[in-house]
């Protein structure tokens, strides 16, 4: 039997050609070492102990108030932004659970944002971990802690010249970009009010205490979401007025389009208890919604 009635072989060009070795090439790569926090890279299936033993020599500083670095000025600039720079983090075990397939399933997604970045370890932590994840956003308002995140971040890219590399668009904007993977994924750090800078990711984490009068501002981002967006929130969105209950775990309230209705659906409600730095063991409770139109 001719072997081509057997089996049909695609004509590919030497760009797609090269491009397919490319890929398998970085598919099969063995985990490389990250250099001063002795921990593979990508971090699939590093457990959270050893993932939170690693932040702590990249950031020299404990995991909540105790590390933060806020400044008076700091305080200053966000009351006259009518903001919260209340502080805390979740911690790696708590984003480990935050991103399974139970809640946010990070491991279907291609883009996540972090609204309230902080020092960027959530962000940082779900791009060393999923490589799926090829665009990562992190947004802080307290520039303190924006640059501390810059400042630890690039310490990392230079402790590891040929796995990252960090460009600077502005003082506001910096990319973290892999190297050697096939297609290019990047870490972008930004400064700024998160409710001014646009935000299309497949995962929205907003672990940010907003006070009373500026939370009508987040329906007005949810609104914007596509359906099959995952949202975490640090508020329960229930109690945000202009919200109206549904059945099975839904709630619904007006769309950034004339005359439509949100509608979202409360995933994993019994639960969401997450580890953080004021609630390690017992967890501090997060809802997490799914965008269903």
């Amino acid at each position: 039997m001719n072997p081509a009635t057997v089996f049909h072989c695609q004509k590919h060009s030497i760009h797609e050609i090269r491009q397919i070795i490319a890929s398998l090439s970085v598919s099969f790569q063995q985990p490389k070492l990250l250099k001063g926090l002795e921990c593979e890279y990508p971090m699939t299936s590093v457990p959270s102990d050893k993932v939170e033993q690693c932040f702590k020599l990249l950031y020299e500083k404990s995991w909540g108030q105790s590390g933060d670095v806020k400044t008076t000025e700091d305080d200053e600039l966000a009351k006259k932004q009518k903001a919260s720079l209340l502080f805390g983090e979740v911690l790696p075990a708590g984003v480990d659970k935050l991103l399974d397939k139970n809640h946010l399933c990070a491991s279907e997604a291609v883009s996540l944002t972090d609204m309230g970045a902080g020092m960027g370890k959530l962000v940082l932590q779900a791009f060393l971990q999923f490589t799926c994840l090829k665009t990562v956003q992190g947004i802080e308002l307290c520039p303190s802690r924006y640059k501390e995140s810059v400042h630890r971040i690039s310490h990392l890219a230079s402790l590891n010249p040929s796995i990252f590399q960090l460009k600077r668009k502005s003082d506001s904007h910096y990319d973290l970009v892999t190297l050697g993977e096939s297609p290019q994924r990047t870490l972008t750090l930004l400064q700024g009010d998160m409710f001014k800078l646009e935000v299309l990711s497949d995962i929205v984490i907003c672990e940010t205490n907003v006070p009373v009068e500026e939370q009508p501002n987040i329906l007005l981002g949810l609104s914007k979401y596509k359906p099959g967006t995952k949202v975490m929130l640090y508020h329960s969105l229930r109690n945000i007025p202009g919200v109206l209950l549904g059945q099975d775990n839904k709630v619904m309230f007006a769309s950034a389009s004339p005359n439509a209705l949100k509608i979202y659906q409360q995933l994993a409600e019994k639960d969401s208890y997450f580890s953080t730095s004021w609630a390690k063991d017992k967890g501090h409770f997060f809802e997490c919604w799914k965008c269903i139109s």
